[in-house]
């Protein structure tokens, strides 16, 4: 405090001196003395100056330093929303991908089938009333769609419609425990049923034949029903992954992977009805 205050002193000493000086000055009476005072002055009030100069100059270079720290957050910020807009770019392309790739094998299906299929969406997947795997599509009435028809993805069976309303439908899934299907295997043509097990990705697979030959592998087909209503013929069911029993045992079993993927469906396709316009020609 005692520093500060002789400071004081000094410099209100010095001001008067200067200010005296330039009285003198404009009265024109300098003389060698007031040169030699105005000297004394300048070189007192250097220090002060070089000190005032160091200070503003410091106070700038501040000022233009947190402009270009602004100016570079400013950037980081518009690079940060520009990398945000490009990962949802990529992550969105990779979904229309998947879901074109989904059209593509639906596509493909219809023309295997000869028939037509009306493309929708899964809004809803869970129990309804007594069954205990459903799920619920976009597509109803007004979109062709009728109660026991098959739906279908681009690789294979999903179930059939149960209920249906002008904009949805209800789906009972292959793998419902009450679901039974109607299959055969390809290449030999045994013939059997698909039952669900309450799986995603299992399936029960009994021959009508006990003695009929049967082995991980095989591919197993619908056989079809009449007109096509519930299931249509020839529609990929699933692969044999294991086989109980052997040729001749009272119940020949086997477990069938579903070739549908059930635990991450969302595109499918409703086979709509197509009735023969013109009869079949004997042979």
């Amino acid at each position: 405090m005692r520093d500060t205050r002789g400071l004081r002193v000094v410099l209100s000493i010095l001001i008067v001196v200067t200010l005296t000086l330039i009285v003198l000055d404009l009265r024109g009476t300098g003389s060698g003395i007031t040169t030699s005072l105005r000297q004394v002055v300048a070189t007192a009030f250097s220090p002060v100056q070089v000190g005032v100069a160091g200070v503003t100059s410091s106070t700038r270079n501040w000022f233009e330093s947190i402009g270009e720290l602004q100016g570079a957050s400013t950037r980081a910020d518009a690079l940060q929303v520009e990398n945000d807009r490009l990962e949802s770019l990529v992550i969105v392309s990779g979904e229309d991908r998947r879901r074109a790739q989904e059209l593509d094998e639906l596509l493909l299906q219809s023309r295997y089938l000869e028939r037509q299929i009306v493309p929708a969406r899964v809004i809803a997947i869970g129990p309804t009333q007594r069954f205990s795997w459903s799920i619920s599509l976009d597509a109803g009435t007004r979109d062709g769609v009728s109660a026991d028809q098959s739906v279908v993805t681009g690789k294979g069976l999903v179930g059939r419609t149960i209920r249906v309303s002008p904009w949805s439908a209800e789906v009972l899934l292959l793998t419902d425990p009450t679901s039974s299907i109607g299959a055969r295997i390809t290449g030999s043509g045994e013939i059997g049923f698909v039952k669900g097990t309450g799986l995603s990705d299992e399936l029960e697979f009994d021959l009508l034949d006990p003695f009929a030959p049967m082995k991980v592998g095989d591919r197993v087909l619908t056989w079809g029903s009449d007109e096509g209503k519930p299931f249509l013929a020839g529609i990929p069911v699933g692969e044999v992954v294991r086989v109980s029993g052997t040729p001749g045992q009272l119940t020949r079993r086997a477990t069938v992977r579903p070739f549908a993927n059930l635990s991450s469906i969302d595109l499918v396709g409703v086979v709509i009805d197509t009735p023969r316009s013109t009869p079949r020609q004997p042979l």
